[in-house]
């Protein structure tokens, strides 16, 4: 048999390749159940995440859909649901039987036993399960700790690395947090504010300030549409003043809804055109928003446009954005990073970290919470001096694409990410 020579031997050797490294399995675990701010984020952190290097696939705890949820889906991304039924609900079962209903009565306590005992024991077990077959390395918890209890107890259990995105939860479930933020290897809230309420407890181990992002080349330069005027009944010579955001109590649609009435009456070109719904939709707070447009006579000019997965094009045929939530405290505000990426100008409150974002006097107008008088002031002022509204819309998209671009933004979780995978893989083996 002929020997082989040097040569042969190094040629050989060369066209080995070393084995390509498998990119790292990341599990975003969702609490929300529809179009939000988490889910907003979620596609488009997925948009532009390395898939070279990441594996994504998310978790929600309950039955997800909307428009948002849709576009998760078409990028690619496998999706799970850990439960079938919406949040809140008692088992069917219950519901179905008249001869139960007296439990009626203590409904409240029936929802908190079964909330507890049955259905997040039921919503943890099936999480874990998720995380364990597709051999996830890193968990990410997509909004506050207190929503994500479920997640955070099936992490550790798998003893996988934690990281939380503290997208809010300001002032809110601090005994839980108290119990589970031992868990997470990492927080990274989205604002200084929402750093701010993180550190006040002193079980964190550590906190990454990155800036929520949106996706900047969904709305530059975006051009606006008739065709979406006339079928939201808009006519073309009036301002249009635009709020996106869930309908729910102190979020600021009843404020806005009364501010509407001074608005009108010094500049009656102007509709108010107010985008989301309630969850589940069409609740009492749909109902008394409507109910509240009839009692001030407001019916020619507010528009109710329901939840909208076109919210770039909305923000396009708007003059000025409005978000001035009262009790519900952002950790952000990402409909307001949208407007600002779209050029608005805005009126914002002083909530959290919302003012965060703007420049007060330059990018938006920024008022009390529950300033009725105020609010209707600021938007006066910018419909009533178009140059204020001009030079504050190009100082919003200016500030947007330095500060909140997702594409930049995204590097420095892909880099948390990374670190946490080593440091999972370093302490299996």
């Amino acid at each position: 048999m002929p020997q082989l020579t040097q040569s042969h031997t190094e040629f050989s050797l060369g066209t080995i390749s070393p084995p390509a490294t498998p990119p790292t399995t990341i599990a975003f675990v969702e609490s929300g159940t529809a179009d939000g701010g988490s889910t907003s984020w979620l596609l488009s952190a997925l948009k532009y995440l390395d898939r070279r290097r990441f594996e994504p696939l998310i978790i929600f705890y309950y039955a997800a859909g909307g428009a948002t949820v849709e576009k998760i889906r078409a990028l690619g991304v496998p999706i799970y649901f850990a439960s079938t039924q919406a949040p809140g609900n008692l088992p069917r079962w219950l519901r179905s039987r008249p001869r139960l209903w007296p439990l009626r009565k203590c409904m409240s306590l029936c929802r908190i036993v079964h909330r507890y005992l049955v259905r997040d024991t039921s919503i943890t077990r099936a999480v874990r399960k998720h995380l364990r077959e597709k051999r996830a390395e890193v968990v990410v918890l997509n909004s506050d700790l207190h929503f994500q209890y479920c997640g955070a107890i099936a992490a550790r259990l798998e003893k996988l690395p934690i990281l939380c995105r503290k997208s809010g939860g300001i002032d809110e479930g601090l005994r839980i947090k108290k119990l589970l933020t031992p868990f997470v290897d990492v927080f990274v809230p989205i604002s200084k504010a929402a750093e701010k309420d993180q550190l006040t407890n002193p079980a964190t181990k550590r906190s990454e300030l990155i800036y929520e992002g949106v996706d900047i080349s969904l709305y530059r330069k975006r051009r606006q549409n008739p065709a979406l005027r006339s079928a939201l009944g808009l006519p073309e010579n009036r301002k249009i003043i635009a709020s996106i955001a869930r309908l729910e109590v102190g979020k600021g649609q009843a404020e806005l809804i009364e501010a509407a009435v001074q608005v009108i009456k010094e500049f009656p070109e102007t509709v108010f055109l107010v985008v989301g719904e309630e969850t589940p939709p069409n609740g009492p707070i749909t109902k008394d928003l409507h109910n509240r447009v009839l009692r001030l006579g407001l019916t020619d000019h507010v528009v109710f446009a329901g939840a909208r997965g076109d919210v770039p094009d909305i923000l396009a045929i708007s003059d000025v954005f409005v978000h001035c939530p009262t009790t519900w405290i952002k950790g952000l505000g990402i409909c307001h990073l949208e407007a600002m990426a779209a050029g608005k100008p805005s009126v914002i409150s002083r909530n959290g970290g919302l003012p965060e974002a703007a420049i007060d006097g330059i990018t938006a107008l920024v008022v009390a919470p529950g300033d009725i008088t105020a609010m209707s002031a600021a938007i006066l002022r910018f419909l009533m001096d178009s140059d204020l509204a001009t030079r504050g819309g190009l100082a919003a998209r200016a500030r947007a694409e330095g500060l909140f671009d997702i594409t930049i933004n995204n590097a420095a979780y892909e880099n948390l990410f990374q670190e946490l995978a080593n440091r999972g893989i370093r302490s299996r083996t």
